[in-house]
């Protein structure tokens, strides 16, 4: 997988990174910028075993820029994507109920001209069934080898990355953003001031608050069943 990118300026802000509010300006060279680039990326995770995810970003880039990525990237071709799903044993559900759904139309056709109501109906919940059950399989197999088909970072989306929401319960949403520009940096933090994560913050105290109050009720709670078990069993 992709390594991250070294962090030469950090910005924590609250909020969805798409909530973001972006400035014209490229956040790879720090020129003046108008389009923005969707791209994908795997963020992998190690703190209760090996798992991976893919988070989808933008962030605007000059035209010399996002000419620059198109050279760099390297897109995996439509069909070995789809081969991809052969990694999850989820299509061994997909192929075989795939398979169960073409067999009861195959059946159904040549009788389509003289079928009666309930044979429509028995077939067609049959197609529907393992159909849905066939697709679900296959949606299920694409999600979990996703991370197979993105394609690696370039110099250019290199520039942009963030981590996954590193909040706190009651906290909401926020995001730690690595930025590789100080122009753009300096442009990000200054358009989302209102989102900036402060620890002393209103925020951040209330979210103490409410967690505070979660551990004393969660502490009477059990004080109470083992103060209810003590006296039953005297």
């Amino acid at each position: 997988m992709d390594p991250s990118p070294p962090a030469v300026y950090e910005l924590v802000l609250t909020g969805s990174p798409f909530e973001l509010a972006l400035p014209d300006i490229c956040a790879h060279c720090g020129a003046e910028a108008k389009k923005r680039l969707h791209w994908e990326r795997v963020i992998e995770e190690y703190n209760d075993g090996h798992t991976t995810t893919v988070v989808a970003a933008h962030a605007p880039f000059c035209v010399a820029c996002l000419v620059q990525h198109e050279r760099e990237v390297k897109r995996m071709p439509k069909l070995e994507s789809i081969l991809q799903c052969f990694r999850s044993e989820m299509m061994i559900p997909a192929v075989f109920t795939g398979g169960g759904t073409m067999f009861f139309f195959y059946i159904l056709l040549p009788k389509l001209p003289r079928a009666n109501l309930t044979s429509l109906a028995l077939f067609g919940g049959l197609i529907a069934f393992f159909g849905w059950i066939s697709w679900a399989s296959f949606r299920a197999a694409w999600d979990a080898t996703r991370h197979h088909t993105v394609p690696a970072l370039t110099t250019i989306t290199r520039s942009f990355g963030f981590g996954l929401n590193v909040a706190a319960p009651f906290e909401g949403e926020r995001h730690r953003y690595t930025l590789t520009n100080e122009r753009f940096y300096a442009a990000l933090q200054a358009a989302n001031e209102n989102r900036r994560w402060h620890r002393s913050g209103e925020q951040a105290q209330a979210a103490a608050s409410k967690r505070m109050l979660l551990y004393v009720v969660a502490g009477v709670a059990m004080a109470g069943v083992l103060l209810w078990d003590w006296m039953r069993t005297k």
